[in-house]
């Protein structure tokens, strides 16, 4: 995970409002009730098989488009079987058969698919015969805003668990902006990753697995800064609140 980051982004909500508005008896306590679960809980996505899988269907899209038969491409280096011209549904259905079962993980990916080709019908690549078009548009820098999609839908997911979990019944609306506000500091970093270690190879599951955990950690520090007692720290900022975090999952 990442062992800094730039400073905080602006926001314009801070958690604790959300959870006050919600009707929670005390906003802070349950605020940092809150965002210490979650906080364990994307740290144990670092090492989640399943949540690897989701990001790496993400970057298999654009890397394989590079090819002439992308479709091909995916099968040989992935190991996702698509048609040569796929429909939006069959490529849903790739998905679920490359991540079976039920993950949060795997809905965010899902939301992020389905919010994709519904923009590309809406635009002019609807009159495009290639419906590899759409992902081929994510390769290079571009693929930080495709990937910003899936942590925030990511993050959305996730809240919403966090919430459940206190019987708290929040402003959706509210909830799925503060979950683009805190996925925006992955966004460079993920241009970054993709032009160095994907934008003229086909990265390894172990470098994958590294970009996942390390824009995990940059949500682990955007949640952090949520915290009552947070101190913008210097040095290595989020040691203690991972070590809290695994405390947390251990009760």
């Amino acid at each position: 995970m990442a062992s800094k980051s730039l400073g905080p982004f602006p926001k314009t909500l801070r958690w604790r409002d959300i959870i006050a508005r919600a009707g929670a008896p005390s906003a802070v306590e349950t605020s940092d009730r809150t965002l210490t679960y979650m906080l364990a809980t994307y740290d144990v996505l670092t090492k989640d098989p399943e949540a690897l899988k989701a990001i790496t269907f993400l970057v298999a899209l654009p890397v394989a488009t590079r090819d002439q038969n992308p479709s091909k491409a995916l099968a040989e280096q992935f190991g996702i079987s698509v048609s040569e011209d796929p429909s939006a549904e069959e490529l849903l259905s790739a998905f679920d058969a490359f991540l079976p079962g039920e993950h949060l993980a795997k809905l965010a990916v899902r939301s992020t698919l389905v919010e994709r080709l519904e923009d590309r019908t809406q635009g002019a690549a609807l009159f495009s015969a290639d419906s590899w078009q759409v992902w081929r548009d994510c390769d290079a820098r571009n693929f930080c805003d495709l990937a910003r999609q899936f942590y925030t839908h990511l993050n959305e997911q996730y809240f919403m668990q966090a919430l459940a979990q206190e019987n708290l019944t929040t402003n959706r609306e509210e909830v799925d902006r503060f979950a683009h506000e805190a996925s925006l500091i992955t966004r460079a970093f993920s241009a970054r990753w993709f032009n160095a270690c994907a934008r003229y190879e086909v990265p390894e599951e172990g470098s994958i697995r590294w970009y996942l955990g390390h824009c995990l950690g940059k949500l682990d520090l955007e949640l952090s800064r949520e915290m009552s007692d947070w101190v913008e720290p210097t040095g290595n900022p989020w040691k203690r609140r991972r070590a809290q975090a695994a405390a947390t999952l251990d009760l």
